[in-house]
């Protein structure tokens, strides 16, 4: 390839000289065990990460992005966290951040006031996993020395409420049954049953209902 002695190879050098080949991935094993190998290509979830900081006001814009990328990469102190975790955070955080900005410049400007107004004004699941994203970042500022305080700190919302399974009633049980009409169908209602039924109904259930396939 005509590469410097010494010097680390990229990953997309290797990419336009081996392609996907298996020379290409071994080349790639044995570059990084000796500490030659240099992955500069960018992963989809940094193109996001770049592409909604840079969406959000200028004073909240690098410090938003730093932390997202510790939650995509981990740090010696933190585990990195699911892409879901990082679309559900931002999510969470971003309208917040938004309002803000109105009137606060950067994230060491936000209060706990400002924060407590913000959870007070939600409830339940969506109270709960606000304050928990919130408080991700605010710690992460925190530990960073980007902000002085942490609001969130001394906040808490408690365990959001548990998510309760309402049972079927008599006439969603009968449409069921109705529907599913071949062996497989009511084998699947049967099983179904056992976590959406009422006792009472799944006592009244016979083999009839189910229809099993002989043999």
């Amino acid at each position: 390839m005509g590469h410097p002695d010494g010097q680390p190879v990229r990953r997309t050098q290797l990419n336009t000289e081996l392609g996907g080949s298996s020379g290409a991935r071994l080349a790639r094993t044995v570059l990084d065990e000796v500490g030659l190998f240099l992955d500069d290509t960018v992963s989809t979830m940094r193109l996001w990460i770049e592409r909604q900081s840079g969406l959000l006001p200028e004073g909240f814009r690098a410090d938003v992005r730093a932390w997202l990328i510790v939650l995509l990469e981990g740090s010696a102190r933190t585990k990195a966290r699911s892409e879901s975790t990082l679309y559900a955070y931002f999510g969470r955080v971003r309208p917040h951040l938004l309002a803000w900005s109105e009137t606060r410049n950067q994230l060491r400007e936000i209060t706990e006031n400002d924060v407590s107004q913000v959870l007070d004004a939600l409830s339940g699941h969506q109270r709960a996993g606000t304050f928990t994203a919130l408080r991700s970042l605010f710690q992460f500022a925190k530990r960073h020395r980007l902000i002085f305080a942490d609001p969130t700190r001394r906040l808490s919302v408690g365990r959001a409420p548990r998510r309760v399974l309402q049972p079927m009633t008599d006439a969603k049980i009968a449409e069921v049954k109705r529907t599913a009409v071949t062996p497989e169908q009511r084998l699947v209602v049967a099983l179904a049953a056992v976590y959406a039924m009422r006792a009472s109904a799944i006592r009244h259930l016979t083999l009839g209902d189910i229809d099993l396939p002989s043999g």
